[in-house]
């Protein structure tokens, strides 16, 4: 916390003051300019946040000072009766707070730490498709689809590596890899024409034995929930299957019908998943368990999904999503994972395309885009209030971007933002590296 007071008025100015003062009340006892005290409320937050200063002898909006921090002149909103809040710059670094009331000039009354925001752009070639976090690197590294076979992506070393070949991968059968339960992940391989059924693969060790999955023919990306449990997601829709005694697969009733999917997101505890689409069903998004092939219950509020997390205990699931399918004020909502029930909703920001949460620290992320063509923004929201923190932009050319997948690395403190999406073929992908707060 910094404490600054100005020194004592100029005495010209303090005349000034007193005679305009007067000219604008008439014979009213002449108004005294008190030497103002400001206080920096914290030394450091993330760049683009609102930072808090308190400011003695504020009377209104007409005595509102100019607030530079580093090189930009920033917007100040009055919150009576001695605080203002100004926007910070979106730019990583150490800054000098300035100040200037009426009748004087900028004075220094402090510094601020700005963390967090844009670091880097880089390719990655050629890969593409659904990208999923590697199991066990800490999701600094990703599986992603070759023209042939699987690669290896590292997010810190930006390479990537063949991993797996077409006789376990091949992208003509399966767009890209996805999640699955104990350290695996899902595949689909032997070379088109002819593919195999799906298969829960360790990519560390192929040998161990797979736990082997319904067929899916051209599917955009699959998830293995248990040995036996399965989601399967296409163009125009998702399956739910499981396994029964007889070893036939018995899929879902319930007439739901999730069109354009991108994701699948998977609860900590594995025992609940939910798919980024649309509802074209209008019945509600579903919310998939373990015992079933059919939902464990929709939510009928809802339908659109743009992003979905689930807290680190499994018992609260996060939502930005639509009330209708072109609800232009999208929600941004904690449900209990267990049932749906809603705890507690605000407005969300209309790009999200994902939902993360930062398992360290008190801070939501959702991630997008403003328009098809930008690069990707993330917007930083309290988890506790579901209040908009800051804003990171990424400071580069407008291009075609993608789904913007992330992928949070706690030991880095990065967030790193992979343009591919679930139905691309393998070629130059741009990935976006952004900093966090420690």
């Amino acid at each position: 916390m910094t404490i600054f007071a100005f020194g004592r008025l100029r005495a010209g100015f303090g005349r000034a003051a007193v005679l305009g003062a007067l000219t604008a009340t008439g014979c009213r006892e002449a108004i005294v300019i008190p030497e103002p005290t400001v206080t920096i409320g914290a030394s450091s937050g993330w760049a683009g946040s609102t930072v808090v200063l308190v400011a003695t002898g504020l009377t209104g909006a007409d005595t509102l000072p100019t607030v530079v921090i580093g090189l930009d002149t920033v917007t100040v909103r009055y919150a009576p009766p001695d605080t203002l809040k100004v926007t910070a710059p979106d730019t990583q670094g150490t800054f000098t707070v300035q100040l200037g009331f009426r009748g004087h000039s900028l004075v220094t009354v402090g510094t601020i730490q700005l963390l967090g925001g844009f670091v880097d752009k880089w390719t990655v070639s050629p890969v593409g498709g659904h990208p999923v976090a590697w199991p066990g690197a800490g999701q600094a590294s990703l599986a992603m689809a070759l023209d042939s076979g699987l690669a290896l992506v590292s997010l810190r070393l930006r390479s990537s590596v063949q991993a797996l070949p077409d006789s376990i991968f091949d992208i003509s059968c399966i767009n890209g890899p996805g999640p699955a339960a104990g350290g695996r992940i899902t595949v689909e391989g032997r070379p088109f024409p002819f593919c195999g059924p799906l298969v829960a693969v360790r990519p560390d060790s192929p040998w161990v034995a797979p736990d082997t999955g319904p067929g899916a023919g051209d599917a955009r990306f699959a998830a293995q929930l248990a040995t036996g449990r399965w989601i399967v997601a296409w163009h125009h829709g998702v399956l739910s299957f499981k396994r029964n005694p007889s070893g036939a697969w018995d899929t879902a009733s319930t007439p739901y019908h999730i069109e354009e999917p991108y994701e699948v997101v998977v609860s900590p505890r594995g025992d609940r998943a939910i798919v980024l689409g649309r509802d074209y069903a209008g019945i509600g998004m579903p919310v998939f368990g373990l015992d079933s092939p059919e939902p464990a219950y929709l939510l009928a509020d809802y339908h659109r999904l743009d992003g979905a997390a689930f807290s680190p205990d499994g018992d609260t699931l996060f939502l930005a999503a639509g009330r209708t399918l072109r609800d232009s004020e999208p929600v941004l909502a904690a449900l209990r994972a267990s049932d749906g029930s809603v705890l507690h909703t605000a407005r969300a920001w209309a790009g999200a395309y994902h939902v993360v949460l930062d398992p360290n620290q008190p801070w939501i992320y959702l991630v997008g885009h403003e328009t098809s063509s930008d690069p990707p923004i993330i917007h930083v929201y309290d988890r506790a209030t579901l209040a908009p923190v800051a804003t990171l932009r990424a400071r580069v050319p407008a291009y075609m971007n993608g789904d913007a997948y992330p992928f949070l690395s706690s030991a880095e403190r990065k967030l790193y933002v992979v343009e591919s999406c679930s139905f691309c073929g393998a070629g130059p992908t741009p990935i976006f590296e952004f900093n966090l707060l420690p």
